[in-house]
This record gives C-alpha cells, sequence and structure tokens, in this order.
C-alpha cells in the first residue's frame, strides 16, 4: 500500500496507546491537557514517554525529566486532537484501514503465542528431555504424504500384529525387518542406540519419551508414516564434549576395512608419540573443513550426530583421550577428547538450550503447536461421531464427490466447535469442496479433517489472543491508531500540499533565486572487463561514434549516463578538468577498467515552478501541518497545562 513510509511514520506514533482517563484529578495526578472534552492525566503523559524509549527513566534527574515531559506533552496531545478528527472523519472504519489491521493481527498472532507462551513451555520441555538419553528400536511402513485411508489402515494394522507378537515374547528387532519397510535394500527400522532430544522429529520423539522403559507404544503416524517404538532404557545425559578428530572417507565394505587398517597404523604412531595429533590430521584426515582448524569438530552430543558416533564419542573417559579407530555412518574416525562442557551459571544454560532449541525445524515451524494453545483457549470441542458420519459415504464411494448423497441430519449435525462457533457437516462439506480435488473420493484422505479444523482455528486466532493477552490487544489498538493518523495525515497534509497548488506557487514566486541548479555534469560511464576492450571502445569514441550506437556495437561493455553536480567525490573526482567530449584517464570502479564521458556541462540557474516542485512540497507540508494542527486544537478545544508537570 505505502509500507515504507507507513513504517517510517509509524515508529514515533506507536508508542503512544489511545487512552482516556476516568480518574478524578488529584495532586499526584493532576490533569496536564484536556482534548475534546477528555482529560488527559500526567501519568499517562509520562508512561507514554518512557514507553517510548526515548530515554531510559533512570539516566534522568528529577529537573531532566520535568523538561523533557514538558516537551513531550505538545506532542503527545496533538496525537491524541488527531485522532479524535479521524473519528469524527470515519476513518476508524475505512475498509482498506481495517483491512491492513485484519493483515497485520494475523500476521502478528502466532508469534506473540510463541514468544509469550509457548517458546518457555517448550523450552521447558525441551530442558528436561535434555537431561536423558534413550535407547529405543521402532518400526516403520513408510507412506507417501497423503496416503489414501486403505493404505494407513493396512499400515496400522500391521504394526497392530508386530506389536502383539513382540508383546508376547518376540524379538523387536527380528520383527522389525520383516514388518519395517525396505530401503536401498535394507529395512528403515531397528534399533537406533541411545539418543536425546532434538534427534528425531517432535511427533516421534513425543511417543519416545512418554513411553516406559519396556513399553511398546502403539502405532503412531510421523511425515515418514507409521512407526511403534520399543523403549529399551532410559540413562542420565552426558555432558556435551567438543571433539577433534581423523576422518577417512569411505563408499563401501572394501574401503571400510582398509580405512580401519589405515587409521590403525595412525593410532599406533599417535600411542607411541611417534607422530602428533597435529601433524596426523593435516597427513591424513579427509575432513578438509576440520583439518584446518587440528580436527576440531566443536560441540557433540546425543542430539546431533547419528547414534552410531555419538555412542562410541560419548564414552571417551578423560581430556585428552583419543579412540581407537572406528566406523560410523559416515565414515570412519579416530576421536581425541578435548572437553567437556560446563556452565557458569543456569542462565548460561538456558540459553544454550535456547540456541539449540531454536536451530529445530520444530521451533520454526511453530503453527501446530500454536494451533494447540489457541485451541485450548478457545475451549475446543470435537464431535467425532459427527465427522465419521459424514466421512463414512465418502469412504464407501468411488466416483466424484458430485455424486455422493448425505443425509440431511448429517449436514445439519455439528462437527466442530470453537470460540463459541459451531461448525456443522454442511460447513464442512462446503470447505472440502472449496479446497479438495473433489473429482474423485479417493483424494480425501484422513488429514482432510485436520486441515479444515486449523483453518478454522486460524480464522479465531485473533480473537482467542486478544482474549488471553490484553497487551496482543493493547498493541492492535496502537497498531489501528497508527494507521489512521498515517491516512488523516497524508490526506490532510502530504497529498493536500501536493495539490495546493495556489500555495505552491506562493511559496516558489517569493523568492525563486532560492530554487537553483549548481552546475550540473552530464556524463557516461565506459567500463569493461579488460583493457584491450575498453581502449577499442576509447578508439570508437574518438572516432565519433556515439554511447548509444557503441553500447549496440560493442554489447559487452557497460555504459551508464547519469548527471552530477558534486566532483569531490571518487570516481566523478575524474571529471574536474574535463571540457565537453573529452574522456577521463583510466581507473579501476567495482571491478571494472573505466573511464567517464563528459556530455556536456550546464551552468547553474533558477528552476522554473514545475522543476522546483518537490522542492516546494517539501517546504510547505510543516507549514500545512502547523495550520491543520492549529486548526484541530481550536475544532477540539485542546488546553494544556504544562505547569503542572512539576
Amino acid at each position: 500500500m505505502y509500507i515504507s513510509r507507513l513504517v517510517l511514520f509509524l515508529f514515533p506514533v506507536l508508542v503512544f496507546m489511545s487512552c482516556s482517563g476516568t480518574d478524578s484529578a488529584s495532586v499526584s495526578d493532576p490533569v496536564v491537557a484536556n482534548v475534546a472534552g477528555e482529560p488527559i492525566f500526567y501519568s499517562q503523559v509520562r508512561a507514554q514517554f518512557f514507553s517510548s524509549g526515548a530515554r531510559p527513566e533512570q539516566e534522568m534527574t528529577r529537573e531532566q525529566e520535568i523538561e523533557e515531559l514538558r516537551e513531550f506533552l505538545p506532542l503527545y496531545v496533538n496525537y491524541r486532537a488527531k485522532l479524535a478528527e479521524a473519528r469524527l472523519g470515519g476513518y476508524f472504519v475505512k475498509n482498506e484501514i481495517l483491512s491492513e489491521l485484519a493483515v497485520y493481527e494475523q500476521q502478528t498472532a502466532q508469534p506473540f503465542w510463541l514468544e509469550n507462551r509457548i517458546r518457555e513451555q517448550m523450552l521447558d520441555e525441551y530442558i528436561e528431555r535434555a537431561s536423558v538419553e534413550i535407547h529405543a528400536s521402532h518400526m516403520l511402513i513408510m507412506l507417501p504424504q497423503n496416503p489414501v485411508r486403505a493404505d494407513t489402515l493396512r499400515a496400522y494394522n500391521r504394526l497392530l500384529e508386530a506389536r502383539d507378537k513382540a508383546l508376547q515374547g518376540a524379538d523387536f528387532d527380528s520383527l522389525s525387518v520383516v514388518y519395517s519397510s525396505m530401503q536401498q535394500g535394507r529395512s528403515v527400522g531397528g534399533d537406533l542406540g541411545y539418543f536425546s532430544v532434538g534427534w528425531a522429529v517432535k511427533d516421534f520423539e513425543d511417543v519416545v519419551f512418554t513411553t516406559p522403559v519396556g513399553g511398546i507404544s502403539m502405532p503412531f503416524r510421523t511425515q515418514f508414516g507409521y512407526h511403534i517404538v520399543k523403549v529399551h532404557d532410559v540413562r542420565e545425559t552426558v555432558q556435551d564434549r567438543r571433539l577433534s578428530h581423523i576422518f577417512f572417507q569411505t563408499r563401501n565394505d572394501l574401503d571400510v576395512e582398509e580405512a580401519l587398517q589405515s587409521a590403525g597404523d595412525i593410532f599406533s604412531d599417535l600411542s607411541q608419540n611417534t607422530i602428533t595429533w597435529d601433524q596426523a590430521v593435516e597427513q591424513f584426515s579427509q575432513d578438509r573443513q576440520s583439518a584446518v582448524n587440528n580436527g576440531n569438530i566443536g560441540w557433540v552430543n546425543h542430539g546431533r550426530y547419528d547414534p552410531q558416533f555419538t555412542n562410541v564419542v560419548m564414552s571417551i573417559p578423560s581430556v585428552g583421550d583419543i579412540t581407537e579407530p572406528f566406523y560410523s555412518g559416515y565414515g570412519v574416525h579416530i576421536v581425541r577428547l578435548d572437553s567437556i562442557r560446563t556452565f557458569k551459571s543456569d542462565e548460561d544454560f538456558r540459553s544454550e538450550m535456547l540456541s539449540r532449541l531454536q536451530a529445530l525445524p520444530r521451533y520454526r515451524e511453530t503453527q501446530e503447536f500454536t494451533n494447540k494453545h489457541v485451541r485450548e483457549a478457545g475451549s475446543e470441542f470435537i464431535y467425532r461421531d459427527a465427522f465419521d458420519a459424514f466421512e463414512s459415504p465418502i469412504y464407501n464411494h468411488t466416483g466424484g464427490f458430485s455424486s455422493v448423497v448425505w443425509d440431511e441430519d448429517v449436514l445439519s449435525a455439528p462437527v466442530y466447535r470453537l470460540n463459541n462457533t459451531t461448525y456443522t457437516a454442511g460447513d464442512f462439506r462446503d470447505w472440502v469442496f472449496a479446497n479438495l480435488d473433489t473429482s474423485a473420493t479417493t483424494n480425501y484422505h484422513f488429514s482432510v479433517r485436520e486441515r479444515f479444523i486449523n483453518d478454522v482455528t486460524q480464522n479465531h486466532i485473533v480473537d482467542i489472543t486478544k482474549d488471553v493477552f490484553p497487551e496482543f490487544a493493547a498493541l492492535s489498538r496502537e497498531y489501528l491508531n497508527g494507521l489512521v493518523i498515517f491516512s488523516i495525515s497524508e490526506d490532510s497534509v502530504w497529498n493536500y500540499a501536493r495539490y495546493d497548488t495556489l500555495s505552491l506557487r506562493g511559496i516558489y514566486e517569493q523568492d525563486p533565486e532560492r530554487f537553483q541548479f549548481d552546475d550540473r555534469y552530464f556524463y557516461f560511464r565506459v567500463a569493461a572487463n579488460t583493457d584491450s576492450t575498453l581502449n577499442l571502445a576509447i578508439s570508437r569514441l574518438q572516432d565519433g561514434i556515439s554511447p548509444d550506437s557503441l553500447r549496440r556495437e560493442m554489447p559487452g561493455l557497460l555504459i551508464r549516463s547519469d548527471v552530477i553536480n558534486d566532483l569531490s567525490q571518487s570516481p566523478f573526482s575524474y571529471l574536474q578538468g574535463l571540457q565537453e567530449g573529452e574522456i577521463s584517464q583510466r581507473f579501476d570502479y567495482r571491478n571494472r577498467r573505466t573511464v567517464l564521458l563528459l556530455d556536456r556541462i550546464e551552468p547553474s540557474r533558477t528552476m522554473t515552478f514545475d522543476e522546483a516542485f518537490f522542492r516546494i512540497v517539501s517546504e510547505y507540508q510543516p507549514i500545512r501541518e502547523r495550520n491543520w494542527v492549529n486548526r484541530l486544537q481550536q475544532t477540539h478545544n485542546v488546553s494544556m497545562y504544562p505547569e503542572r508537570i512539576n
């Protein structure tokens, strides 16, 4: 709309909250102004001044505070007068303003939940889970992103079958080979080793951390498909370790065998001190990124790397110890323990944990968690039987949605309620037709219901956020006030000043000589990647070819035209002393060999009215602003009592 200008304008405006005092005047909180019949109290002015961040309260003496508050009072009073005028002018109900407010509220509601409630809860959960490491195995039947219902039921039932066998004593990991999907000839399930928070996706982690030792979960869904999990053990987390390594790349089993043998020889030399660690890293490590830093790979924990790697390195006994060569999923390593992390304070610990949390996708993709909190605050209720009744004809139909028939009592039944608003199956049907490919009922899958609920949640998130967080409602009011002030100022000052031609001509005609062009140098900048290309261009220009024709003749040449009046700055200083048509000496500019061609010099002269127009407007705007504010003060009976700020 006019967003860049709006942001600049709102910066000073949004520090104000439009509020009217209701307390009676008192010695401790006197009325310091009146606007449109509403008193403005000392406490309001003081609160708004310090909330603006103009100066920290603790850095001011009492005398300085009085002086600055008295200077601030007219600004705040004029702001309130503009709001009063905007109410009379209907600005608070203008569609374009309310539409922009709605966009702002929708964009800021979710981040507000994150910053004011969800982040701390996520951090507390992260810290609690980071205190332990879990040894688990899983089975996984992979599914596409939007599987048909038959595939999801088949996966669910197969995992139920596997779970029953495991509960009856069959080996879980052996069953995983039979029941899990295969990828590149290998089972995608199996033993995961020990891991901690952040290693797996959130849906998987939630189940693992709520399954008791020895327990087997029910089938559950993640983005990869359906899983079941068995938890073997839980132990206290080992503190982060700072590690260095010597690394050998491997592509197949033969590479692994050869790398282990070579690494074994190096390990022997290290053990006998016939080679230093730094020498071994420099000569043998194939991890070029860490090799330049003596093999340092930074801090390692169970949530960051593959368990095949972390299970070895997190068990190194002492600082300075070096592991024997071992193979991980990455290749073959020799690893040295450089240090074990400690924290000076709980604050430092939480800060580190927060930085790790913020690096995870779960922190960046918080809509799911926000929706959960919003639905709880909005007293959500799901009528699952009614949803099932609506879906039954879909799952039992093979054609398009247009031929599906629902009973009227099914369509009129409520399926969902949020924030005291009830949605029927008929509403859900309309949403499905608007948001889903309805050419075939097979396009309907289990997540459609969830998508509908998420859309409803987004429709209510602003109202629920305002109910839960009064400060969000206050921010929204401030933003609306800012939009209104911007719009009425644009209409009454900025645009008016541009179209008040009579006043503008009056300013110009008072003293046209004030509006001057300095000497102006019109030039071409000619640049090439090589001296030879630039020499050819200079030769052609000296032969009389025009820059425009040269541009067409030599497409690889850079030719730009412009005008400048200050030759003191580089590279325009190269124009000094040139006559019209002359070419400057060569110089480097933006990694190109460059010359300047002086086209012409226009001496200083008085601008015409049209040429001076925008300079005149900029002079007239403050005049128009003062006149407008004076009129507002009269219209809205503004009175100020700065002496009461005392």
